[in-house]
């Protein structure tokens, strides 16, 4: 009776064992991205997304442009590979099986690489009037080393001012 016992305590097990494998929903990607002369692209920024189940995953390619992408739910996968200076790469159609790794090797082509200046600045013209004040106190201009000891020599100095000597004048 015991030895029965055992075989159907057994016989459970397995059976149970047998059912959770089946109901692996689960499967990976994996593959390396190239360049066009077969090199690896690292740190290269891979997507799989299958919009059916709502479902995107990222991931970053190693140095030698492989990558790992781990349990995705089973479904048809779009495969995006995209770095700076290539063109973006996609794939459709792409299953991922329960229980399964698949591979996909894409190869990116040599792109254009564009930069977007955006210059945000308070400019420093004052554009509402003409006037400009510069001031200087007493310590300053009996620092300043003047040629002829006249302080308007320093109002030459100041920021936007522009004067013609005439030769033979005091100032």
């Amino acid at each position: 009776m015991r030895k029965n016992l055992l075989m159907l305590v057994f016989s459970c097990l397995c059976l149970f064992a047998v059912s959770a494998k089946a109901q692996q929903t689960l499967g990976s990607l994996n593959g390396t991205i190239l360049d066009p002369s077969g090199g690896a692209v690292g740190s290269a920024t891979v997507t799989a997304a299958d919009k059916d189940i709502n479902v995107t995953r990222a991931t970053k390619t190693q140095g030698n442009g492989f990558f790992q992408i781990f349990n995705l739910p089973v479904g048809t996968y779009q495969i995006r590979a995209e770095h700076d200076g290539f063109d973006t790469s996609q794939l459709t159609g792409i299953t991922v099986q329960e229980s399964h790794a698949t591979t996909v090797n894409v190869t990116l082509k040599v792109g254009q690489v564009s930069t977007s200046i955006e210059v945000t600045a308070n400019p420093m013209l004052n554009a509402t009037d003409t006037t400009n004040g510069y001031t200087l106190d007493t310590q300053q201009i009996g620092q300043a080393p003047l040629a002829t000891g006249s302080f308007t020599q320093l109002a030459v100095l100041s920021p936007g001012v522009n004067a013609e000597l005439l030769s033979g004048v005091d100032t």
